[in-house]
Formats: structure tokens, C-alpha cells, sequence
């Protein structure tokens, strides 16, 4: 038997000699209410098992509901990251340099410099028509930066401008230039997420 009952049905024979019967009601239910106050949680959870278990079948509800749009989720992003590996795996088109360019407001010389393609190979792809899956993973890292600029600068002028210009929390290098290296892409990419925070930098 719990010792809060226990303690109550003492004080309950304590007063029944004394008091009159609404006086003892009024008695027995201030002093059930006085220790049900002072129960620690644990022994609340464990004088309420099937309030915890409508909790716990709740929360598990709440799950499986999530768990459909999560799935799709999910398998729309693998589905679309899968392509994208493919696609550098086959070699961008050289097409997708020459956007890249336009959105960086840089020259194919400057671009193809970062990129570290050399203007004797970017020719040869000019020819060819695609890029080399090394160049194209290089590619594909600045214009996931780029999307990611647009989202927070609102403004493809501003884009321009902010790659294009030396900045203190990159150590005074342009954005452009320090994001040659997957290392230095993550590093903008961060940057830019606390601009879009409001984060002052």
C-alpha cells in the first residue's frame, strides 16, 4: 500500500472522534490534496500508469503520421541528390560554365582560373561540349553557393556585388576566390546562413 495512503487513512482516524461529517469531508479531502501536492513526478507517473500510456500512444500517433511526408521527403532528396551525382559523373555541359559566369559577373578567364581549369583545356571543352567530372563537381559547388546567395540577398545584382568584394570574416579575401576549395565552399556557405540569421559579420 502507498505510504501517502496510508498516512492519510492515520489522519482520517485521527479526526473521526472530533469532527462532525461535513467538518471530516472537508478534512480528508485538505489532506489528500496536501499530499498529492508533494508527490514527486515519479510517483505521480506511477499513481497515473494509463495517463502515461495515452501519452506514449499519442506521441506514437503523432509519429506515424509524420513518418509518410517524412518518407517522400527523403526519397525525393536521394532522388534528386542520385541525379546530380550522375550528372557530374557524365561531365557538365559547357553551357552550365557559361551561366555560372553570368551569375558571378566574373570572366570565363577569372571563372575558369578558380575553377582551375586552364584556358588551353577550357577550350578543348568548348569543343567537346562538357566538362570533366572534376571540373564539374567544381561547377556544381558554386552554383549551389550562388542559389544559396539569391535566397538570402534577394537580388542577383547583389550577388554579384557581395562575391565580387573582400570580406573581413573571410579573412579580407572575396568570396569567390576563398570558396576555390571545398573547405573554403563551406566556410561561404556558413556565412551566408548567418546573414540570412541577421547575424552582423
Amino acid at each position: 500500500m502507498p505510504k501517502t495512503t496510508k498516512a492519510v487513512r492515520t489522519r482520517t482516524m485521527a479526526i473521526s472522534s472530533t469532527e462532525t461529517e461535513p467538518q471530516k469531508l472537508n478534512v480528508v479531502q485538505t489532506v489528500k490534496a496536501s499530499y498529492a501536492s508533494k508527490l514527486t513526478l515519479p510517483n505521480r507517473i506511477k499513481q497515473a500508469p494509463g495517463s502515461l500510456r495515452a501519452h506514449r500512444m499519442h506521441a506514437k500517433g503523432l509519429l506515424l503520421k509524420l513518418e509518410p511526408a517524412w518518407a517522400a521527403s527523403a526519397t525525393a532528396k536521394g532522388k534528386e541528390l542520385t541525379e546530380i551525382i550522375e550528372e557530374i559523373k557524365t561531365g557538365y555541359p559547357v553551357q552550365r560554365f557559361e551561366a555560372l559566369k553570368d551569375s558571378l559577373g566574373v570572366s570565363e578567364q577569372y571563372l575558369a582560373s578558380v575553377c582551375g581549369i586552364s584556358l588551353a583545356s577550357l577550350h578543348r571543352r568548348k569543343k567537346s561540349g562538357s566538362l570533366t567530372p572534376d571540373e564539374s563537381e567544381k561547377v556544381h559547388r558554386f552554383e549551389k553557393l550562388v542559389k544559396t546567395a539569391v535566397e538570402v540577398l534577394e537580388d542577383k545584382d547583389a550577388v554579384i556585388v557581395w562575391f565580387n568584394t573582400p570580406q573581413i570574416v573571410l579573412g579580407g579575401k572575396k568570396p569567390i576566390d576563398f570558396a576555390d576549395t571545398i573547405p573554403g565552399s563551406e566556410e561561404v556557405e556558413r556565412v551566408l546562413r548567418r546573414m540570412e540569421q541577421g547575424i552582423i559579420l
